[in-house]
């Protein structure tokens, strides 16, 4: 039996919100307990973070903009994208000490922009030894993301007809990125059309996008018809409608979320619920009169499916887009870089060199 993991030191560094408010108000990187991080129950793992991107629910969440959903604690660790070494692992059925590993960690687990995380085996994979670690932690909510947005849209009981044009709006960024490569590598698209500004056109082609709408120039609800599927990253289910055929689906991360989706992820009240679903209305019935499905997608974690992706990167089919690496003194700096939404690809946080 191998000798339990013991740190060596009685804190550990990472960043968090101290209150409700911007990045440049709100986050400092502070020295933290090492007590609550060792395994305690089975399936626990022990990650040193080598790596961790940031997302746009990390700055969101700091803001405030959920709280009526996800209340925050201060102070509030940052960060569910991570990349990096088993240090202790407890009954491990999937990982041993020394493994590395990738992930998007749970809700109650965040703190991947720190030294150390403490998560459950189901939630990793293996990192593609075809990645770094900064490459990795790249990876797991974009991805995730859309992998689960397409495939519930285009694989679920009420599927009508073939899938096989998806168009996939803001192609440049995180989820589109991986939602343009996903839809013909995972999912068989034959066609993908994405909307982006001309100077990022290439880009977007090398990922496998083959009809590209510059979005500075033409309107795609004028340029598309009789698509498939609709992975929504922008809100704009009105316009996307007009240029589904009968019976395709809409699968939305920017619109606003009904209470059976977000019931299933997170405890809602009476009241929460009917302002949910009140407030989600005005999609449902727009869809319902176009003649297509509709639905909202909250991404939750899942290594099994974070396995395939990783299949994909091993096989070049999936590529990784970073655009700025910073390191986790300056997480305050990344986030609010992130929230100017000038970004083409993920930003990262070094954490181990």
């Amino acid at each position: 039996m191998s000798t339990p993991f013991a740190f060596q030191q009685q804190t550990y560094r990472v960043a968090v919100y101290t209150a409700y408010g911007t990045p440049s108000q709100k986050v400092q990187v502070q020295s933290l307990p090492t007590d609550k991080l060792l395994p305690t129950e089975p399936g626990h793992v022990l990650v040193q973070v080598r790596a961790a991107s940031i997302n746009p629910i990390d700055y969101k969440k700091g803001e405030g903009a959920l709280k009526m959903v996800v209340p925050l604690d201060f102070p509030s660790k940052i960060g569910y994208d991570v990349a990096g070494v088993v240090l202790d692992v407890k009954d491990g059925k999937k990982f041993k000490v020394g493994d590395e590993v990738f992930g998007r960690i749970g809700e109650n687990e965040a703190g991947s922009l720190g030294e150390y995380v403490l998560t459950t085996e189901d939630k990793l994979a293996r990192k593609p030894t075809s990645l770094t670690f900064e490459e990795a932690a790249a990876v797991p909510l974009a991805a995730l993301t859309a992998y689960q947005t397409i495939e519930r849209g285009t694989r679920g009981p009420d599927k009508e007809g073939a899938f096989t044009k998806a168009f996939i709006p803001a192609g440049a960024g995180g989820v589109g990125m991986y939602g343009i490569q996903l839809a013909r590598h995972a999912f068989g698209f034959t066609t993908v059309a994405t909307t982006v500004s001309e100077k990022k056109i290439d880009l977007v082609k090398s990922l496998g996008a083959d009809v590209t709408v510059d979005y500075k120039k033409e309107k795609y609800e004028q340029t598309l018809k009789d698509y498939d599927f609709v992975l929504d990253t922008t809100g704009d289910v009105a316009n996307e409608v007009k240029i589904l055929r009968k019976g395709g689906w809409i699968s939305s991360i920017a619109a606003i979320p009904d209470s059976a989706e977000m019931g299933s992820k997170f405890p809602l009240g009476f009241f929460m619920s009917k302002i949910l679903d009140l407030m989600s209305l005005k999609y449902r019935r727009v869809t319902r009169s176009a003649g297509v499905h509709y639905q909202y997608v909250w991404m939750e974690p899942n290594g099994e499916m974070l396995g395939k992706i990783a299949e994909l990167a091993e096989q070049g089919k999936l590529k990784v887009v970073i655009d700025k690496v910073f390191e986790l003194d300056k997480a305050a700096e990344a986030l609010e870089y992130l929230r100017e939404g000038h970004a083409t690809g993920k930003v990262v946080i070094r954490v181990v060199s």
